[in-house]
């Protein structure tokens, strides 16, 4: 039985956007208690003063970090704050609709099912840019699966998904050592799925709208860094998985024969010109692979 439902979102410089984020979580309809857990991470623009105008509303907890620790930290300040019996996470740069929750706890009703990755798409109000051909292609997220496969833990990301509270309990929560770009929720993924490895699945009905857009020169960046740091340190945690990482392709001889400056700069090249999702596909595995080939002062610290 359900009867209470936390709602964490990590806020960190989304002025132009959280409103509406908080404004769409406000307007669900089910019958359970709602908990909101807004966690303001060290923002640098006005992300607090925004926040500070939800903080009479009933449902609303608003929690303060006085410098930046990054998503792991945030989320685990909302969990560890709230007692609900499931955990919502969504972004604070996206909107959901009325029936964002219903439509989740659907799958609960199945006392097997432990977390549940919702959809992404891009809001009808903007227009798609040449990442967003990629970001919500088939290409990307669990979209090749239906509502009764079993998700693979590289597949549930943490920006619009449910998980009971029993399974933290269970695994523990979001490794803080992850504070930049990227991998916090693959671990956590992972660990749960170690335990529950039927226990994910995908809901294309419980539906996010990313408002953020990037170019894919700054997304390459983002993957760059997240190669560099975040990638390395995932595959020191669990060697066992490096080959689902992608992590077989930093020294295979066919991560070398593909994954080049020869070949990238010809499918950057094209990449710049035609908006093939094939295209962005490989350049996101290629900055990947070349940020961790990079040395960076974090390497000290995973040789400990």
């Amino acid at each position: 039985m359900i009867n209470h439902i936390d709602i964490v979102i990590p806020c960190f410089n989304v002025e132009h956007i959280v409103d509406k984020c908080i404004e769409s979580v406000l307007k669900q309809e089910c019958e359970q208690n709602i908990s909101i857990y807004l966690i303001e991470d060290g923002s640098t623009d006005n992300t607090k003063d925004v926040l500070l105008r939800f903080s009479a509303h009933s449902k609303i907890n608003i929690i303060f970090h006085t410098k930046n620790k990054g998503l792991a930290a945030a989320r685990n300040s909302g969990i560890k704050a709230g007692c609900g019996d499931v955990i919502f996470f969504l972004d604070s740069d996206m909107t959901v609709d009325s029936n964002w929750i219903s439509k989740f706890l659907i799958f609960l009703m199945d006392k097997d099912v432990k977390g549940i990755v919702g959809e992404q798409k891009l809001p009808s109000e903007l227009n798609e840019t040449p990442l967003d051909k990629y970001l919500y292609s088939n290409y990307r997220g669990a979209r090749q699966f239906t509502k009764h496969d079993f998700i693979h833990f590289k597949y549930f990301l943490f920006s619009n998904t449910c998980v009971r509270r029993s399974v933290f309990n269970e695994v523990g929560t979001f490794d803080e050592k992850f504070r930049t770009y990227g991998g916090e929720d693959t671990d956590l993924a992972l660990r749960i799925w170690k335990k529950y490895s039927e226990g994910f699945r995908f809901s294309r009905e419980s539906i996010s709208y990313h408002w953020d857009q990037k170019s894919k020169i700054d997304f390459y960046k983002n993957m760059e860094s997240y190669g560099n740091i975040n990638f390395k340190y995932l595959i020191k945690k669990h060697p066992d998985y490096k080959k689902d990482f992608g992590g077989d392709l930093l020294d295979s001889f066919i991560g070398k024969i593909l994954f080049n400056s020869i070949i990238s700069d010809i499918i950057f090249y094209f990449d710049k010109r035609l908006d093939y999702p094939v295209l962005t596909r490989y350049m996101t595995i290629f900055s990947t692979i070349k940020g961790a080939k990079k040395t960076s002062p974090k390497d000290d610290v995973l040789q400990k």
